[in-house]
């Protein structure tokens, strides 16, 4: 939990992880208050379809109501979020291998769109973290804080 916080005051580059610590959401979200970063929390664990996915990101970074449920519309609003104005961003996805087990495919997609959107995120300045936690055989490739 101190190396996400650690990450999010700078100690590390904005990115993708995973966390190897059990993580407290509302110390979290206290940090995140302190920091200026906008949190989104979803749970994977029951997610194993696309359309459900889409929704729990919807939902947890407030995505407006015409977002429209495709990689495309994903990868616009992360890479926009006007709705949430902040200092930096954090989206916690907790428990993701069973849509990245169901859909190899479209977990291959979708960490490319969370790099991409990082990477945009990165050219203004303003941090990026997408943090994976739970399931870490299936994150092997990803950094751990």
């Amino acid at each position: 939990m101190d190396e996400l916080i650690s990450a999010l005051q700078g100690d590390r580059n904005p990115g993708l992880y995973q966390s190897a610590a059990d993580l407290d959401l509302e110390e979290l979200a206290a940090s995140c208050q302190e920091q200026d970063f906008q949190l989104g929390y979803f749970n994977g664990a029951t997610i194993t379809t696309k359309a459900e996915f889409l929704s729990a990101c919807a939902t947890a970074l407030k995505f407006p109501s015409s977002f429209g449920s495709n990689w495309d519309a994903l990868e616009e609003c992360l890479t926009d979020l006007e709705w949430l104005p902040a200092s930096g961003y954090l989206l916690l996805y907790s428990h993701p291998k069973p849509f990245a087990q169901a859909h190899p495919k479209d977990w291959k997609t979708l960490i490319e769109i969370f790099q991409s959107a990082i990477d945009e995120w990165n050219e203004a300045d303003v941090p990026m973290y997408i943090v994976f936690s739970g399931d870490r055989p299936l994150l092997a490739a990803i950094e751990t804080l």
